[in-house]
């Protein structure tokens, strides 16, 4: 896994996609297995904002984009909790589905939801954060709209083309390294009961 490490943390790892749809693809992975981001217990949720936060800020200062998406457990090829970082601009769904949804402040909110309702899909960007239970037709947007950003014409049956290469995730991996030496303004993120933000990066120890 070294190969394809960008940041390693104690309950979580950033890595470079192997599969990528597009060059900048990245993942968050869970080090202990779970299926889920809504299978974490609450004492993750702050790593995971953490390397969340700071995987978005690359994706805005490489390509001045992001978007993150995790499937739950429907459609998932890999049945282990894995967040999926895109250098893509979010797209809403139509309003059907969109009156379908529920919008969180984040991902530490996906647990309640996942407890009340079980399976889900979960979009987040510029736009906002939406839990969708799951359906064909949300797949029917999802496809042609990261299609569009592809940048590649739809695949066998309308599939994404995928066009991260090994040379990709490869130059991913110096991107991702030499941002991280260069980058010296810490993440900040409000402490638990008020207060001062806190400095929860590392950028400023890097």
């Amino acid at each position: 896994m070294e190969e394809v490490l960008l940041e390693d943390g104690e309950r979580f790892y950033i890595i470079a996609a192997r599969f990528a749809l597009f060059p900048g693809h990245l993942l968050i992975n869970s080090r202990v297995h779970r299926l889920t981001i809504g299978d974490l217990p609450q004492e993750d949720m702050a790593e995971l904002e953490r390397l969340h936060l700071l995987a978005r800020r690359f994706l805005l200062d490489q390509y001045g984009k992001a978007t993150f998406w995790e499937n739950g457990v429907v459609h998932k090829h890999v049945p282990h909790m894995h967040l999926h970082g895109w250098p893509v601009v979010m797209e809403l769904p139509p309003a059907e589905l969109l009156a379908d949804s529920t919008q969180l402040a984040g991902v530490a909110d996906i647990s309640a939801w996942y407890a009340a309702n079980g399976f889900y899909h979960y979009l987040q960007g510029d736009l906002g954060s939406y839990i969708f239970k799951p359906s064909h037709a949300l797949f029917r947007f999802i496809g042609p709209w990261l299609t569009r950003q592809s940048g590649n014409p739809p695949g066998v049956g309308g599939g994404i083309v995928r066009s991260g290469t090994p040379e990709t995730t490869t130059a991913l991996v110096a991107q991702w390294r030499s941002w991280r030496r260069a980058a010296e303004t810490p993440i900040l993120l409000p402490p638990e009961g008020g207060g001062d933000r806190r400095d929860s990066s590392g950028l400023g120890e890097a």
